[in-house]
């Protein structure tokens, strides 16, 4: 039995024509030798059922899974203080933080000139841009006129923690399968402002647990970062405690064993 787990297609709505070229036709062509194609975001799951005819079996999961275990991470203010100055943040900084490689698909470049427009009016707000760096240093280039307040931390193993001092998460992406970095926010309870791609869109809606806005909008990204900045919005906060529950792992591995017939 072929069972194969897509974690986002590389052709797409909106994808380069050279990805449909390449990479569209041998997806079809192998779609019709599995048995079972799980798709992690709604969107690869209807180009699938519509494209792969021949494909015997379909199914669509909610992503990986996330522990939320993992961000039961207790933190007193003092603590948060501490760990805030450690990075070379002050107690009263308003924290924005993307978790994800620094490369061109990801976007950071993006973010750096909304952090660049915002610090035009706060002076207090701080990204934290948290991934290994794959461009050998052309976004810390780029972001040396706000050099103290964009912090390049590299490849981290305390997300959670990070994510207990977060303010607004962030995603730049022109295109993601279903990031992780969002489910992790979700979970942490942190309210997203994220690009309107696919995978982006599957987990946040519009104006409840975030702001989904239109790729490389720089303007109207600020408005929605500053929109939590003013609001310090609460309600965003519970509404993804409430959501975190639908991508919980063991909910997932559930999924996943009916899936490969283990239960």
């Amino acid at each position: 039995r072929v069972i194969y787990t897509a974690h986002g297609f590389h052709f797409y709505k909106g994808a380069p024509i050279l990805n449909w070229c390449l990479f569209y036709p041998v997806e079809k062509w192998l779609s019709a030798y599995t048995d079972t194609l799980i798709t992690i975001n709604k969107e690869d799951y209807e180009l699938a059922k519509k494209k792969f005819k021949k494909c015997k079996d379909i199914q669509y999961i909610p992503g990986i899974g996330v522990d939320e275990n993992k961000f039961n991470v207790n933190m007193d203010e003092s603590e948060k203080r501490k760990f805030k100055a450690s990075l070379g943040i002050q107690e009263t900084d308003f924290v924005l933080t993307c978790v994800a490689r620094l490369d061109k698909n990801k976007n950071q470049g993006f973010l750096i000139d909304v952090t660049r427009e915002l610090l035009k009016k706060y002076n207090n707000i701080h990204l934290l841009l948290v991934g290994p760096d794959e461009l050998n240093g052309e976004y810390q280039k780029e972001s040396e006129d706000v050099k103290d307040n964009i912090h390049f931390l590299g490849f981290r193993e305390d997300i959670p923690k990070i994510l207990k001092i977060t303010n607004v998460s962030l995603s730049s992406s022109f295109r993601e399968g279903l990031p992780v970095n969002i489910l992790e926010a979700i979970c942490a309870g942190i309210p997203v402002v994220a690009t309107n791609c696919r995978g982006n869109r599957d987990l946040i809606t519009n104006g409840e647990n975030g702001y989904l806005i239109e790729i490389n909008d720089k303007e109207n990204f600020a408005k929605a970062i500053e929109s939590i900045y003013l609001k310090k919005d609460n309600l965003m906060i519970e509404k993804n405690k409430q959501e975190a529950s639908k991508y919980e792992l063991t909910s997932i591995l559930e999924k996943m064993k009916k899936i490969y017939n283990i239960l």
